[in-house]
């Protein structure tokens, strides 16, 4: 029922008599104290004077002194007193306020017992004064346990209109925390969440639109994550609803307004961009004088300013830039020190005056920007990926007049990245958290190695280890939780298989998908994915205990190599680590004596994407073409790339390791591992060279060329060839064909897949063979090439051989696959093999396409995340894999070839020979071997390019 405005205040006028004609000593003094207390609170709501707050807190407290004998009254009252002071430290941002009501509420606790009807109040409060702590404070703890509460306190509450308040409240805290973590099954969870509030609230009560508010700001952040355009269209819709009706606009028109901006970014129409500016700054209009809300507002409408004076031909783009700047610097001058917005908004601010100075070029801009950009840096309580942000931009800005203030900053930045990664349960959250970085390790290196202090061994070195922690921050961090255990298993086993179980646990993916908004199946869902988010959470909790109690116990475990170590690494041939940036491109070349860095000039970004582009452009044509002459000339321009690559990387890369000419007869071949990084991970360097003239000018006429996303990875692979033992051994294989592929065009066929197999079970006295179970085959296979079957059969074998299709996701690589008989509806993906531990696998052959070919979309150039990477990791030291489709004749031969050449004699297959045969068998079927004449092949590199060797 709505009120009159005079109404709240001839309450508070008559209790105010009330008060004042009552004795101190009155026991009904305490009382009247409180209904003073309440009638304020609510004029307060209704008209937002904060004197009103601040009275109420006083009378309040007054009457919890008057009430020192009454248990059950000093409960109520300590619930009440909390639930105001977290209403003005929600208004002000005061953090004692914040720390006050936690205190009140737990205070409440203590003297509550779980029957009492206060209870589900108290900890829905307790909840909400948790929330607002973490707002003031950034303290991560507050906000997981501000979860736990209102999740109770949901539980206390049978049902109607104070359930949908409960639940949205959930909602609330929920995608709060997701704002910090990313993690997924949080985002969905509150999605459930709020549609149930949303659908439990009748359209006529003046709470539904502040719940459509509710879900159009859960719409917007999972269009955020996914880009799923109705979730934007209906969150749109929702909160132009609100924005219209509810009692809450501010919020409302604050949502809005990021919607709108985020359907700019989508889709690029300006009069979308115009209208977030409005909604904003009505936003900030109807926010309270001085509230957090109108601060929260006021940054979202200066990022809004900004995005439309860097729209092409923006006519009002010196006067956007203007009111951002001032909206930022009155938000900074006010927000109190060590709110995490801080950094947020310091952050935002020094881009803005970046590109003020750009167009205008006033050095207090500048100078604005370089400061503002630190402090954001220097907030060490901020999220860690806008601490990066900011050190970059300022790193970038410094380069030119103090390049080693510049290079520090960008090294102190990257050495955030792996922490950024241990912040989340799941592979998919960290995924999406490190895509916003993509590049940033090639830029950090690119300053170390600009910077003039120390020796350029000295800049070398620095570099080689920021590319170290920066490149392949996820694999890194799965590693960090893997090495050899044999030792502690044997003094500590029950150690050991909790650890494993653990980490099997986290890696174990969380389900994606969710069902669509109007779906019955949304409540439950949502309960299902807050179970799970916080079961991911406490395990991984538990597997960072584990795995330090681990390394207390066996020191270097899952670390990265320090120097000396990566030298010793390097024992058996040179690490080429390749770095590319805006900046400069450089090769840093680990050999067992040194590091040291040969600079690539004429290796620039803009040609590395026209060759890149050109590359698969021709291999696209060489695999679907029937002409003979657009075959022709798509080889010619797959050679023409080659020969760029010898001449820009290759040749300079081996002329400093002294790898000048072709190894003489009965001499040994020199090894050399490369570690291309982002784009470049897309070509083949190992078959970088001319097609014409002295056969010194290619690589594999060199080197034998193996391949490591980095030096960690490599050391992984070798530990676990030292834990199996070097030279041939008694072999069990695993071969898996897929003649035919369901779902795909005519069925996908390869019609050699069988012959493939055929061939490579010949080299092997044991074999288990799983196929398309449509698809007869001589001998009969042992089962069926399903997701299941196969990850049953992966462990005990030695060698697994899959001669099938491969996909690529490059939205999220951790979904490439093997398209198995199962694939449309059970894949065998990249995150399914992770919690794998295969302890006697050597050998891994993928015959598929595309299965170590590099993903660079959506932002994770620096990541290795593919099939060839993961099977390294799961532990096979040996993997050959492709970049592109592979030619199904060529295959077999190529197979046959490479399995013969692991043999000496009539011995066993000896995998640690892996490299040496690869290199030998491409070598061949380059050369011409298998063919009559002078016939070869070297002018159609998209028969034996592709194949190449990564691990130990």
């Amino acid at each position: 029922m709505s009120r009159r405005p005079d109404e709240f205040d001839e309450a508070v006028a008559l209790l105010d008599e009330a008060v004042r004609s009552t004795a101190p000593d009155d026991p009904g003094l305490s009382g009247r104290l409180t209904l003073l207390s309440s009638a304020l609170r609510h004029r307060y709501q209704a008209h937002r004077d904060l004197s009103d707050l601040d009275r109420a807190v006083e009378r309040c407290q007054e009457a919890l002194l008057l009430a020192l004998d009454d248990a059950s009254g000093r409960t109520g009252l300590l619930i009440s007193l909390g639930g105001l002071l977290e209403l003005r430290a929600f208004r002000t941002g005061d953090a004692q306020d914040a720390e006050a009501s936690v205190d009140a509420y737990e205070s409440a606790a203590a003297h509550c017992p779980v029957d009492s009807p206060d209870h589900g109040r108290l900890l829905h409060g307790l909840g909400m004064a948790l929330l607002t702590r973490y707002e003031c404070t950034g303290r991560p703890q507050d906000i997981d346990t501000a979860v736990e509460r209102l999740s109770e306190a949901v539980a206390h509450e049978p049902g109607g209109v104070a359930l949908a308040d409960r639940l949205a409240r959930l909602a609330w805290a929920l995608r709060l925390r997701y704002g910090r973590t990313e993690e997924r099954a949080d985002l969905e969870a509150a999605g459930g969440y709020a549609y149930t509030a949303f659908t439990m609230t009748p359209s006529t009560d003046p709470a539904h639109p502040d719940r459509a508010c509710d879900l159009g700001g859960f719409m917007l952040d999972h269009h955020r994550r996914t880009g799923d355009p109705e979730f934007l269209k209906t969150g749109i819709g929702l909160l132009e609803q609100a924005a219209a009706a509810g009692t809450n606009r501010t919020v409302a028109l604050h949502h809005l307004g990021a919607a709108l901006h985020r359907r700019y970014d989508a889709h690029g129409l300006p009069a979308d961009l115009d209208r977030a500016v409005a909604a904003l700054t009505a936003a900030v209009r109807t926010a309270d004088p001085g509230s957090m809300s109108r601060l929260a507002s006021r940054a979202g409408l200066a990022t809004a300013l900004h995005a439309r004076a860097l729209r092409p031909g923006a006519e009002s783009a010196d006067a956007d830039l203007d009111r951002a700047a001032d909206h930022l610097e009155a938000v900074l001058d006010a927000l109190p020190a060590g709110r995490p917005a801080v950094a947020t908004s310091a952050s935002i601010l020094a881009g803005v005056l970046s590109d003020r100075h750009a167009r205008g070029g006033a050095a207090d801009d500048r100078a604005g920007a370089i400061l503002w950009g630190v402090r954001a840096w220097e907030e060490e309580g901020a999220d860690a990926d806008i601490r990066i942000t900011a050190a970059l931009v300022v790193a970038r800005m410094l380069a030119a007049e103090d390049p080693d203030r510049a290079a520090d900053l960008a090294e102190g930045a990257i050495g955030l990245l792996p922490r950024l990664a241990s912040l989340y349960a799941n592979r998919a959250d960290r995924q999406a958290m490190l895509s916003r970085l993509g590049g940033s390790a090639g830029t950090a290196a690119a300053l170390v190695l600009g910077a003039p202090r120390g020796t350029a061994r000295q800049r070398a070195e620095r570099a080689f280890l920021v590319l170290e922690s920066g490149r392949s921050v996820l694999l890194g961090h799965a590693l960090g939780t893997r090495g050899d255990l044999a030792e502690l298993s044997r003094t500590e086993p029950g150690l050991v298989a909790r650890f494993k179980d653990v980490r099997a646990r986290v890696e174990n993916p969380v389900p994606d998908g969710f069902p669509p908004v109007g779906s019955s199946e949304i409540a439950a869902e949502a309960d299902r994915r807050a179970r799970t988010a916080g079961e991911q959470r406490r395990r991984a909790a538990e597997l960072a205990d584990l795995t330090q109690q681990v390394r207390a116990r066996l020191g270097g475990f899952g670390k990265p190599p320090t120097p000396d170590e990566a030298r010793a690494e390097a024992a058996e041939g040179a690490v080429v680590m390749l770095n590319v940036s805006a900046l400069r491109s450089d090769a840093l070349l680990l050999t067992r004596e040194d590091i040291t860095s040969v600079e690539l000039t004429a290796l620039v970004p803009e040609a590395i994407g026209e060759n890149v582009s050109a590359f698969r452009t021709a291999v696209d044509t060489v695999a679907t073409t029937e002409d003979f002459e657009e075959l022709a000339t798509a080889q010619d321009a797959m050679a023409s790339v080659l020969e760029w690559l010898w001449d820009c990387v290759a040749e300079p890369v081996l002329t400093a390791l002294g790898h000048t000419e072709r190894p003489g007869d009965g001499e040994p071949w020199p090894r050399l591992w490369w570690a291309p990084g982002g784009v470049l991970g897309m070509l083949p360097l190992h078959a970088a060279g001319h097609r014409t003239g002295p056969t010194g000018r290619r690589v594999l006429d060199r080197v034998i060329s193996s391949y490591t996303p980095t030096l960690r990875a490599l050391r992984h692979a070798r530990e676990q060839v030292r834990r199996q033992g070097t030279g041939p051994v008694a072999h069990r294989a695993l071969l898996v064909a897929m003649p035919l592929t369901p779902g795909l065009p005519g069925g996908g066929p390869l019609s050699q897949a069988l012959e493939e197999v055929a061939r490579v079970r010949h080299h092997f006295d044991e074999a288990v063979l799983l196929c398309n179970p449509e698809v007869p085959t001589d001998p009969p296979a042992d089962g069926a090439a399903i997701r299941s079957e196969v990850l049953a059969s992966l462990s005990g074998v030695t060698v697994a051989h899959f001669a099938c299709h491969g996909a690529a996701s490059t939205a999220d690589p951790s979904q490439s696959r093997l398209l198995l008989h199962d694939h449309q509806h059970s894949p065998l993906t990249v995150q399914d093999l992770l919690p794998a531990e295969l302890d006697s696998a050597r050998l891994a052959y993928l015959s598929a396409c595309g299965s170590a070919s590099a993903t660079v979309g959506g932002g994770l150039r620096d990541e290795a995340i593919h099939l060839a990477s993961v099977f390294q990791l799961v532990g096979f030291p040996h993997v050959v894999g492709s970049l592109w489709d592979i030619d199904d004749r060529t295959a077999a031969t190529l197979a046959d070839a490479f399995y013969a050449a692991l043999r000496t004699g009539s011995a066993p297959p000896d995998t640690d020979r892996a490299a040496w045969a690869l290199h030998q068998a491409v070598r061949g079927i380059r050369d011409g071997t298998d063919l009559p004449g002078p016939y070869d092949r070297t002018r159609n590199p998209y028969l034996w390019a592709s194949y190449l060797h990564a691990g130990a």
